[in-house]
C-alpha cells in the first residue's frame, strides 16, 4: 500500500479492518486476508451476519449489502449475494434468524 493512502486512512480504521477479518496484521505489517467472500470460514460469516445486523428487522437486500460492506467489499457481486444468501437460509434453518416475509433479524 501506497504512503500517502496509508496516512491519509485514520488507525481506528484500520484496527477495524483487522478486527473484522478484512486484513491481518503480522508485526506491524498489514495484508489482505481475504480476497473473496470465498476465502472466508463459514462460522465467521454467520458470526459477523448476526453481528451486522442485530436485533433489528432487515430487508434480506439490504442485510447482505450492509454485510458485504462491513467485510470492505465496494459491490455486492452474484458470489457475494449467493454466499451471503446461503448464510441466510443456514442461520434460520438453526433458529438464529427469524424472518417475517422478506425482512429477517437475530432471534431475540
Amino acid at each position: 500500500m501506497g504512503a500517502v493512502f496509508v496516512n491519509s486512512v485514520p488507525v481506528r480504521s484500520w484496527v477495524a479492518a483487522v478486527r473484522r477479518g478484512i486484513l491481518e496484521n503480522e508485526r506491524g505489517e498489514l495484508a489482505i486476508l481475504c480476497r473473496t467472500i470465498g476465502d472466508y470460514d463459514r462460522g465467521f460469516l454467520k458470526e459477523q451476519f448476526k453481528t451486522a445486523i442485530g436485533k433489528t428487522w432487515w430487508e434480506r437486500t439490504d442485510a447482505i449489502r450492509a454485510i458485504a460492506r462491513q467485510l470492505g467489499f465496494a459491490r455486492t457481486g452474484m458470489q457475494i449475494q449467493d454466499e451471503l444468501k446461503s448464510i441466510i437460509n443456514g442461520l434460520l434453518r438453526q433458529g438464529e434468524l427469524e424472518k417475517d416475509g422478506g425482512r429477517i433479524r437475530v432471534v431475540q
